[in-house]
């Protein structure tokens, strides 16, 4: 009867334990949150060719209702497709300020978060679209960038 009653405490014990982290990405039913949910910006043709906005972007991970600590999260920043630029138009930096490449890994903290910063060009009347993609094992999140021209059209003076 003691052996089962131990036995019975120690499952349960391993069950608790499950879904605090995941090291090799989250599982089925994990919900990743980028926030903003979408950058917006309006190019004008009298700034600088180097005007940029930067943007603080958190990343949630949660599964269930609990946050989902010490795990890997690859982000991709991308420009969608048939969007062309005269140059490099966003750049995904970590919260030193220090460029990266995509994919990017980063790790969520102890409450299931990982920041990071995201340079949007918008210098020159520049235009276009991209989005920020975060995965993690099963799990997608994602937010949409967009910069479009002061006077609305596609393609600015």
């Amino acid at each position: 009867m003691k052996r089962n009653f131990y036995a019975a405490i120690l499952a349960t014990s391993l069950v608790a334990g499950c879904g605090s982290s995941d090291s090799d990405g989250a599982s089925v039913g994990t919900t990743i949150t980028l926030n903003p949910s979408s950058i917006t910006w309006t190019a004008s043709a009298d700034l600088n060719p180097g005007a940029f906005e930067r943007t603080r972007v958190t990343v949630s991970l949660v599964r269930g209702e609990a946050p989902l600590a010490n795990t890997e999260v690859e982000l991709f920043l991308d420009l969608s497709d048939g969007t062309t630029t005269g140059g490099q138009a966003m750049v995904l930096r970590d919260t030193d300020g220090t460029a990266h490449a995509s994919p990017y890994k980063v790790t969520t903290d102890s409450n299931g978060i990982a920041r990071v910063l995201v340079d949007v060009f918008i210098g020159e009347g520049t235009s276009y679209t991209g989005s920020l993609s975060a995965y993690s094992g099963a799990a997608l999140g994602s937010m949409t960038i967009t910069v479009s021209c002061e006077d609305g059209t596609a393609t600015c003076p």
